[in-house]
């Protein structure tokens, strides 16, 4: 009987590796502004003239240094009419929805976004015990100005890996009023700074008063919220 278990649980594995892989080939990129859509397959990226081997110092998901192929994303967006105008909503296969300043990606100068693609011929390295990488859609960051080795100042909720989709869209907080901390509130008020921590920070993963679209983790506000059950020293940043 434990024969038996054994063999079961390895051809499970096995066939878990393979939907894995199934999985990575088959997935498509999604580009998505004013009503119109393009999708993209890995080999249709790789094939793309400005594709570049490029270095990620510290790289945020793997912890270490990493090489990939890569397009510098701002080429990708203005190749199919994004503008730098609004926001840019990265939805991941797990639920994750990073909302970043379109500005920031499509702009020539600051830190230099690309869009790492993974060759399903040469995979990167499993990051979950299911054998997935992060990806085969990766946004990644490089510094700006000629220091390679500088670590660009963006914070690790803007680096999402599987992405499933781009959306060029408004930001968060006009899909979404019920994030916002009370209009009433000058602008000095600490519930703002709050806010903009909120948005950078945590909006990728948490719903707040049922508005965002981050489903990885729980609402922050319903039915209750953190500061009723957490004491200060866990909410610090």
């Amino acid at each position: 009987m434990s024969r038996l278990i054994f063999l079961l649980t390895l051809l499970l594995s096995l066939a878990g590796i393979g939907n894995v892989q199934a999985a990575a080939e088959g997935l498509r990129l999604e580009l998505k502004r004013d009503g119109q859509q393009w999708q993209f397959t890995p080999a249709d990226l790789l094939r793309r003239k400005d594709v570049t081997g490029i270095t990620v110092r510290a790289d945020v998901a793997y912890k270490r240094d990493m090489q990939y192929r890569a397009v510098p994303l701002r080429n990708l967006l203005r190749d199919n009419g994004f503008t730098a105008q609004g926001t840019l909503n990265f939805l991941a296969l797990d639920g994750f929805a990073a909302p970043i300043d379109a500005a920031q990606i499509v702009r020539d100068d600051g830190a230099q976004a690309w869009l790492a693609v993974e060759d399903p011929a040469a995979r990167w390295p499993a990051l979950s015990p299911d054998g997935s990488s992060d990806g085969p859609f990766y946004l990644v960051w490089l510094p700006a100005g000629d220091d390679k080795n500088a670590a660009p100042k963006i914070p690790p909720e803007h680096w999402p890996f599987q992405i499933a989709m781009i959306e060029q869209t408004v930001p968060p907080e006009q899909r979404y009023p019920q994030i916002l901390p009370d209009l009433t509130l000058p602008k000095h008020h600490p519930a703002w700074e709050g806010f903009a921590l909120f948005k950078t920070h945590c909006l990728a993963c948490h719903t707040i008063n049922g508005g965002g679209d981050g489903v990885l983790g729980p609402d922050l506000n319903q039915p209750h919220n953190p500061v009723e059950y957490f004491t200060a020293q866990y909410l610090k940043l």
